[in-house]
């Protein structure tokens, strides 16, 4: 989010966002043929308040809408609403009760109590139910171990963002997720991911369009931003390394400089480089030389 003519601002990644729910419905009711997805977090929208926004959405489209839970992984986003991030196998374990609460609200006719490790509901309710039988698919991008395991039991989509181009690859861990699902749970899913279509009347005016507004226009500092988030959220250490012509190797992998102690003494201290770290952002690659390249993927 970056205000025109503030130096001083500081982009993020996300930009301007819309309430998903809401926006879903407004889409929902605009068009005839795509799904609605809307995404709920897990730590931040109560169930109750969860399963009546999906019914309304369900509603308005006629049937098209489906739920994407999130277990909550944005450690800023997260403390933004005074809530600590709860460690990562737990929220998994208050997603389970979230959905079952979910889920019978969805398809039970009476009233129901609950009371468990995360949510205690009395006389729980939500009418009418869903025009999808029994309810709107449920989806979840979980990649660990554990939420793979999650979607496999719990959900019908699995949301998998692709971390290669080897089509090998992606087709053996599409494979894997249904794999699991059927084998270990007797549930078959379906497995979504994204991509983006850029369009041109030419295949060359596409690729220009492209190199205008990632290369050209890209929001760098943004993508900063994100790298760093990415790294409060995992624990790890990022760098970031702004790429030019006459950047050289040392600047990556570090140097050794000589010393002198008090005494007189003289000693080399080697300064690590930016490659050290557990999360490294190569900025602009391209316009570095081959030689200095090719010391990056050493």
């Amino acid at each position: 989010r970056v205000k025109l003519g503030d130096d001083d601002a500081v982009p993020e990644y996300s930009g301007l966002t819309w309430f998903g729910m809401m926006f879903a419905a407004g889409v929902g009711a605009q068009t005839t043929y795509p799904a609605a997805v809307a995404t709920s977090h897990v730590p931040l929208v109560h169930p109750i308040m969860a399963a009546k926004q999906m019914l309304t959405i369900d509603h308005i489209t006629g049937g098209r809408s489906a739920l994407n839970i999130v277990t909550g992984w944005n450690r800023p986003e997260i403390e933004m609403f005074g809530i600590t991030l709860r460690e990562h196998d737990e929220r998994y374990d208050m997603a389970v009760e979230w959905l079952d609460i979910v889920k019978r609200l969805w398809t039970e006719d009476e009233d129901f109590d609950f009371e468990g490790r995360f949510y205690k509901i009395v006389k729980g309710y939500a009418k009418p139910g869903p025009i999808q039988k029994p309810y709107p698919a449920i989806m979840n991008a979980g990649g660990s171990e554990r939420g793979r395991h999650f979607v496999a039991k719990y959900c019908d989509l699995a949301f998998l963002a692709p971390k290669v181009r080897d089509f090998g690859w992606l087709k053996g861990m599409i494979e894997s997720y249904r794999n699991l699902a059927h084998d270990e749970y007797n549930n078959d899913i379906q497995v979504w991911t994204n991509c983006y279509v850029v369009q041109g009347e030419t295949e060359k005016e596409a690729i220009d369009f492209w190199n205008y507004y990632a290369k050209e226009k890209g929001d760098w500092a943004a993508v900063a931003t994100l790298v760093e988030t990415m790294g409060i959220v995992l624990g790890l250490e990022a760098r970031r390394i702004q790429f030019t012509p006459d950047l050289m190797p040392s600047d990556i992998v570090g140097s050794e400089v000589l010393e002198e102690a008090p005494g007189g003494k003289r000693s080399f201290r080697f300064i690590p480089g930016p490659i050290f770290a557990q999360l490294l952002m190569a900025d602009e690659i391209n316009r570095a030389s081959p030689r200095t390249q090719s010391a990056l993927l050493q």
